[in-house]
């Protein structure tokens, strides 16, 4: 049973904010939270993941082992994101910049992961999900699958 089996998760479908509502502080909030609960959705489709929360980010575990975090403006830039394990293999090929949906998490822990930016207008949740469901198999063990 997952941590978070009692929370109530939000529908799938987005709602798309105007320009002017992208602005405001509590737009941003309310959008981070939505895709948020996206992202648990997907992770507790996975068997046995449970969810470790510490301040504004989350951790999603199998078995005790990290194989995705939720981070929010972790480095007080702004971004929001999901960060993973690439399959082997499956590295994407980051593109670094100001409109890319990448970045590289700073964090020691995170080390030889990727991150993907959930705080852009447009999110692939196709992607999202396979990037996810990559980082699962790595750190599942076999039982689980």
């Amino acid at each position: 049973m997952s941590y978070f089996a009692h929370t109530t998760l939000h529908s799938a479908t987005e709602p798309q904010p105007s320009n002017a509502e992208e602005k405001t502080p509590s737009a941003m909030v309310d959008l981070r939270l939505i895709r948020l609960a996206r992202l648990r959705k997907i992770c507790l489709r996975l068997p046995y993941v449970t969810i470790a929360t510490t301040g504004k980010h989350e951790a999603f575990l199998v078995d005790g082992r990290t194989f995705a975090c939720y981070l929010s403006d972790y480095r007080g830039d702004g971004i929001s994101g999901v960060c993973c394990r690439p399959r082997s293999g499956n590295t994407p090929r980051l593109t670094l910049s100001a409109h890319s949906p990448w970045f590289t998490p700073t964090s020691v822990a995170l080390n030889g992961w990727v991150g993907l930016r959930l705080d852009r207008p447009a999110v692939d949740w196709g992607e999202v999900s396979d990037l996810v469901r990559g980082s699962y198999l790595r750190v599942a063990p076999d039982s689980h699958l």
